[in-house]
């Protein structure tokens, strides 16, 4: 009993994950608010972040739920928060605290905004309304999806699918046109007099007589705008893809003010002369000069995709696109990044007899002998290698695609024959066997290296990953799938616990992790029964290891993540 319930209170460890990048936090951000003295900012998996310093530091709140935040408005003393499946929260200090409200409908609502003493929420097809600072809401049926919502000049605007239009004076009775564009308008504001509503393509339009007419025009940025706001006569809208573009002609001409960012930006919001902007990766950023010059509010490692993480000497390694190398000499609480000298992606990375190697898609393989310090390049690989791995020993593994299988002693690299031409994804090694998997249901076992066999197993699913631990080799599907055996020969197949798509699995601390797509996880004892566990992201996760008494994950967007593993 003493030895289940310590098994139990490891897998509950398991629930705790700390950001280690970015910070505070690497989930979407969608929407970001101020009162002039506090800034809200909302996003996915039950992210709020406040600030009463406008971004010099951040206060992680969240609401106990798992709700994911579409927009957040402020108004009255209130900020109102709306998203995902009909929610509604709303907070009277400055984002301290935070009350669930009734909304009436389970549809997703995508903006909210405050005028005439009502709040006014839009989404898939409905149209909510509430005059008692958010606390009950009458709801209005609508034959379509608005996604942007704004009011100015005594008239709520609201904006949707196929550039269809909503005028209402109250906010509860709405006149519909659909005659502007033909492209979906996302996000509309009101200032200097003109409504300005930006969407797909790029497109924008604009209305100086209260959405009787407008004009529509496609801007010269062909990325879709996701938002826009108004400050000291400058319009700034958002987009995917680093796409920030600033107008002071009423809507008429645009530039590109976008900070040096890989971040797709989806809110945004302004105070006095600042425009603040978040988007991807947790990224926060403001300006106070329309864009000239902008200032980072949060820590972040620049990667949007974290592959492969190893430890040397008490040193973390991880690797990622673009040739990106990041290392942490103090339990992965600061990242310092390193000069790897290539650009292509690197999908993995291991360690052993003193040395790192990286490999990923084609070009040069990197080894360094001072634990990540600097790299230097091997002969360049023409082949994608998505695993590599080192048995213990003296020799290197690595696999990829068509069957490759490399063995190395960190400087030579000998190709072996695999008699198989699947893309290889995961290797293993235990009770003195090899296993290597793949795609279409590849499991591949040698006992030295060189002679490889087929296992005598049918499935068409992708294999992602394998390890072995507690006398069991266990593998990973893409479709969300475990494998077991015992001797690599014979396999069994364990359903599905948790939807998704796994790619990482671990065997360390006398227990399993599996990690993958959308940021599931899930764990188990004896590799057999398994539970999923909470994730503190949707980010899809890559790479898995243990350190110490704790995990990393890592992952899109640059995620590091890490539980203590008491």
């Amino acid at each position: 009993m003493e030895l289940l319930q310590h098994d139990v209170n490891k897998v509950r460890t398991l629930n705790q994950w700390e950001w280690r990048n970015p910070l505070p936090q690497g989930n979407v951000l969608l929407s970001v608010a101020t009162d002039n003295t506090t800034l809200v900012v909302v996003g996915f998996f039950d992210t709020i972040l406040t600030s009463s310093d406008f971004g010099q530091t951040w206060t992680q709140i969240g609401t106990g739920t798992c709700a994911s935040f579409r927009k957040i408005t402020y108004a009255n003393n209130t900020f109102v928060a709306v998203g995902e499946e009909g929610i509604i929260f709303t907070s009277t200090d400055s984002g301290a605290t935070w009350t669930q409200r009734t909304s009436g409908t389970e549809s997703c609502l995508y903006d909210i905004t405050f005028g005439n003493d009502t709040f006014v929420a839009v989404g898939e097809g409905v149209i909510l309304a509430s005059n008692d600072y958010g606390a009950t809401w009458t709801q209005n049926a609508v034959q379509a999806s608005f996604y942007g919502v704004t009011f100015g000049n005594n008239t709520f605007i609201t904006v949707g699918d196929y550039g269809l239009i909503g005028i209402s004076r109250e906010g509860t009775d709405w006149s519909m046109s659909s005659d502007v564009t033909g492209n979906a308008l996302y996000s509309i504001t009101f200032g200097n007099n003109v409504f300005v509503a930006v969407g797909q393509e790029g497109i924008v339009c604009t209305s100086k007589n209260n959405g009787k007419t407008w004009s529509a025009k496609r801007s010269a940025f062909i990325t879709d705008l996701l938002g826009i706001s108004y400050s000291q006569n400058a319009f700034m809208a958002i987009g995917e893809e680093n796409c920030v573009i600033s107008s002071t002609d009423i809507g008429v001409t645009w530039k590109d003010v976008a900070p040096d960012s890989p971040i797709s930006f989806y809110g945004i919001t302004s105070s006095y002369n600042t425009f603040v902007i978040v988007g991807s990766c947790g990224a926060i950023f403001t300006t106070n000069d329309y864009g000239e010059s902008w200032s980072l509010k949060t820590g972040n490692i620049w990667n949007q995709l974290l592959g492969s993480t190893v430890c040397a000497n008490n040193t973390l390694i991880v690797v990622g696109d673009s040739g990106g190398i990041f290392s942490s000499g103090d339990g992965g609480l600061t990242w310092i990044e390193r000069i790897s000298g290539v650009s292509h992606t690197l999908t993995s990375v291991a360690y052993g007899n003193g040395k790192l190697i990286a490999v990923g898609d084609p070009g040069p393989i990197l080894v360094s002998n001072n634990n990540g310090g600097t790299w230097s390049t091997l002969t360049p690989s023409r082949d994608y290698l998505s695993k590599i791995f080192f048995n213990g020993n003296d020799t290197f593994i690595a696999v990829g695609i068509n069957g490759l299988i490399y063995t190395s002693n960190g400087t030579n690299w000998v190709q072996k024959t695999s008699g198989s031409n699947a893309y290889l994804l995961g290797i293993t090694y235990g009770n003195g066997i090899y296993v290597v998997v793949g795609e279409d249901g590849a499991i591949l076992t040698s006992t030295d290296l060189t002679t490889w066999t087929k296992a005598d197993f049918e499935t068409q699913n992708s294999i992602m990953d394998i390890t072995y631990g507690n006398g069991m080799f266990v593998a990973v599907g893409y479709l969300g799938e475990f494998y077991t055996s015992s001797d690599a020969v014979t396999w069994n197949i364990i359903s599905p616990v948790t939807q998704g798509n796994f790619t990482r699995i671990l065997y360390a601390n006398n227990i399993f992790i599996a990690i993958g797509y959308e940021g599931i996880m899930a764990t188990s004892i004896n590799g057999t029964n398994w539970e999923p566990l909470n994730s503190p992201t949707y980010n899809n996760l890559f790479s898995i290891i243990s350190n110490n008494n704790s995990f990393f994950a890592t992952g899109e967007g640059g995620t590091i993540i890490q539980c203590q593993n008491t």
